[in-house]
């Protein structure tokens, strides 16, 4: 959806009213202030690509998380290119209307070194984390 309609316009689309945005070691409070933080942006030809490794939903319903990996990639305001590997951590809340919108969501850059140790961890140990519906623990 980034892609089609832009980053902003995606995040505001899915954030609740008074959700949380964790960015750079700076927490923004409110739509207002999540659609400040993507206005002071000066990136070009964003595409941001996730898809969650879990996802996990509170035995009531009204409540989940996802966490997984990002790609997230753009030309600077300087012309340069690029692209930054992470994580993100979103908890959801079920709204009146049955739709999910977040309250939270965070993100972080992992460096080469730690990719790179993810990936032989993944790897020897073929870790796999299903996507599916869990109750409360």
């Amino acid at each position: 959806m980034a892609k089609e309609v832009g980053l902003k316009e995606a995040f505001l689309e899915f954030a609740a009213d008074s959700a949380v945005l964790n960015r750079n070691g700076k927490i923004l409070k409110g739509k207002q202030q999540i659609a400040n933080y993507f206005n002071s942006l000066t990136l070009q030809n964003v595409n941001l690509a996730w898809e969650p490794e879990l996802v996990e939903v509170a035995k009531e319903g009204d409540m989940a998380y996802t966490y997984g990996p990002f790609t997230f990639s753009a030309i600077s305001g300087e012309g340069e290119p690029k692209t930054v590997l992470g994580y993100f951590h979103t908890v959801w809340k079920k709204q009146e209307d049955g739709g999910w919108k977040f309250i939270y969501d965070r993100s972080f850059v992992v460096t080469n070194k730690f990719l790179k140790f993810y990936v032989l961890i993944s790897k020897l140990f073929l870790i796999t984390i299903p996507i599916k519906k869990r109750g409360k623990r």
